[in-house]
């Protein structure tokens, strides 16, 4: 399954009283290891000042935004090169995927699972403002 973010990605414990065990990789190198928390936020620039913002990351202008959200152990979030590939492996507990706020487009993930996050291939255009 595919979802498009124009946001974000976020991975979040579908159980609320159960935390996520995972690993987080960047370009197939793990950036994060075995993490115990509520899930990670994975953002674009358009979405840094918003949630990624509010888990402990800083607003940026280009790359992609990794966030750990709730952590067990602190770690800083980090800002990775737009054409890095970012993929999240799911070791313990079930959670749940989605993109921007929407829980209609929402992925139920097991253990084992991995997703993989990259920059597409397509460009947003914004309407900035009209003059008349």
């Amino acid at each position: 399954k595919t979802l498009v973010a124009l946001n974000e990605i976020q991975l979040h414990n579908k159980k609320p009283t159960k935390a996520l065990r995972f690993n987080v990789y960047v370009d197939k190198k793990c950036v994060f290891e075995t993490v115990v928390g509520d899930g990670v936020v994975i953002s674009t620039p358009y979405g840094s000042g918003a949630y990624y913002k509010s888990t402990g990351g800083k607003p940026f202008c280009k790359g992609i935004g990794i966030a750990l959200n709730n952590p067990h152990n602190h770690r800083h979030a980090l800002v990775v090169d737009e054409s890095s590939t970012v993929e999240v492996e799911l070791l313990r507990e079930e959670a749940q995927l989605f993109s921007d706020n929407n829980e209609k487009n929402m992925i139920s993930l097991s253990p084992k699972d991995r997703i993989i996050i990259k920059k597409h291939i397509k460009s947003a255009r914004f309407i900035t403002g009209f003059r008349q």
